[in-house]
């Protein structure tokens, strides 16, 4: 993930093209029965999925194409608020 959004909007663009190429490639291959490794296909779906996700963080947030996205700063996740759930008692009958 960090690596992805060292990439400026506009090689993030490209390279993400070129894994939809590349998934495309590979479904048909595995389709055909040539290709064996279904792991290798479900990494790069879900490199893809990252990507995705990714870019359009950085275009909501509006960047120009040539700068590159390391400048932008993610929400602290907030703590989880656990509840205390109050022990059963079974009243006697």
């Amino acid at each position: 993930m960090t690596e992805l959004r060292k990439m400026s909007l506009s090689e993030l663009r490209k390279d993400l093209k070129s894994q939809h190429g590349q998934a495309a490639k590979m479904r048909l291959t595995i389709k055909l029965g040539k290709e064996k490794n279904h792991a290798a296909y479900r990494a790069l779906k879900k490199h893809i999925a990252r990507s995705t996700m990714v870019l359009t963080e950085f275009e909501k947030k509006g960047l120009p194409e040539s700068e590159t996205p390391t400048t932008l700063k993610r929400p602290k996740a907030s703590a989880k608020k656990t509840k205390d759930t109050p022990t059963s008692s079974k009243k006697a009958a």
